[in-house]
């Protein structure tokens, strides 16, 4: 499987939330179901929905740990730098200087 970066995390862990959204109503649905009589098989259904909601829900965390912290290295990493600066422009005196004009 490849590595997620930057936006690809993002969707992937909106992706996630969403299957656990779907699961989390579709076992209600069939919870509901269950509560008529002979449909006794549908709380077998809803604990597979619930099962597959906690997975996706874990896979979203985790996508939205591994965001916040890529983030928070970000900012390490700029805090380490100093401001940007602009190099000095050559004048025609340091060009004479050196040898480069006459």
């Amino acid at each position: 499987m490849t590595e997620a970066t930057g936006w690809s995390l993002v969707w992937k862990a909106n992706a996630a939330f969403l299957r656990a959204g779907a699961c989390v109503g579709l076992g209600w649905a069939f919870w509901r179901l269950s509560l008529e009589p002979g449909y006794a098989l549908a709380i077998l259904i809803t604990a597979m929905f619930a099962i597959a909601f906690i997975k996706h829900t874990v896979v979203a965390l985790a996508a939205v740990v591994r965001l916040l912290l890529r983030q928070t290295t970000w900012s390490r990493y700029r805090r380490q730098a100093g401001a940007p600066k602009a190099d000095k422009m050559a004048g025609d005196a340091d060009l004479r200087r050196q040898g480069r004009i006459r």
